[in-house]
């Protein structure tokens, strides 16, 4: 019972993580429209392709988060189900979004 309330704290701390690294992101694709604009004659210089390699880094450590989340929250609600708030609704619809990213990759 301890090991679940633990858990259950810790999806808002996961969830603040997945945001941090959404607007990471966010900076890092605005840097990259930066510095595309001002080279537009230039073919894409090094540095963009070295930003772009860290957004997809952050992108597939968002991803395992989620996933990581995903498994935390399905394993909670399959214990407990009268647990339901929105965040675990949102939590559990997010997985099926991966999957079909996934699928059409």
């Amino acid at each position: 019972m301890i090991v679940s309330i633990i858990k259950v704290k810790n999806i808002k701390i996961t969830l603040e993580k997945i945001e941090n690294i959404n607007k990471e992101i966010k900076e890092k694709l605005k840097e990259i429209k930066n510095i595309s604009k001002e080279a537009k004659n230039i073919e894409k210089p090094v540095s963009t392709k070295n930003i772009q390699l860290i957004v997809d880094k952050l992108k597939r450590k968002r991803n395992r988060t989620i996933l990581h989340l995903y498994k935390n929250v399905y394993r909670l609600k399959k214990a407990f189900p009268a647990i339901n708030t929105k965040e675990i609704t949102e939590i559990l619809s997010k997985k099926i979004d991966i999957r079909k990213k996934k699928k059409n990759t």
